[in-house]
């Protein structure tokens, strides 16, 4: 995606990130969460960090649609936001910047799908193809993983 490699690459919105910060990936204590598992540990830009949380929290959409995909989306995204600001500064330029990173998520699952995966084997599952035609489609006719707004 030529549209993040052409992104400045500054101390305060690029360096080490987790690359990986997914369900499986924390762990919650109460209100606390410890990420775990740093084996996609990568040299990134910090709303990488952000944007793939939230992309593998927002429910796809023939499991959860419309509004209430919507509502999801956005008490994680803010909840989490809330966290990582007690830490980092993001500015809203870097928040502008969370649909490009989840379609870079998109793109990198798609490349996992079809590195790893036998579509004609019996673990492929309906799941599976509607998910890979949902990412495949979203990216190809740029339509946004959700619609909302990453700034309020």
């Amino acid at each position: 995606m030529s549209s993040c490699s052409a992104l400045p690459k500054e101390k305060n919105t690029y360096g080490l990130i987790h690359g990986d910060i997914s369900p499986g990936n924390y762990l919650n204590d109460g209100d606390k969460a410890f990420i775990i598992d740093y084996d996609e540990v990568e040299y990134s830009w910090f709303v990488s960090d952000i944007a793939t949380p939230l992309f593998y929290e927002i429910p796809i959409p023939w499991v959860v649609s419309g509004d209430a995909r919507k509502e999801i989306a956005k008490r994680y995204y803010f909840n989490f936001l809330n966290g990582y600001c007690k830490e980092y500064t993001v500015s809203q330029s870097q928040l502008n910047k969370v649909p490009l990173f989840i379609n870079l998520r998109q793109a990198r699952v798609l490349a996992a799908l079809y590195r790893s995966r036998d579509f004609n084997a019996p673990d492929w599952t309906e799941w599976y193809e509607q998910a890979r035609r949902f990412y495949y489609e979203n990216l190809l006719n740029n339509t946004p993983y959700i619609d909302m707004d990453f700034l309020s």
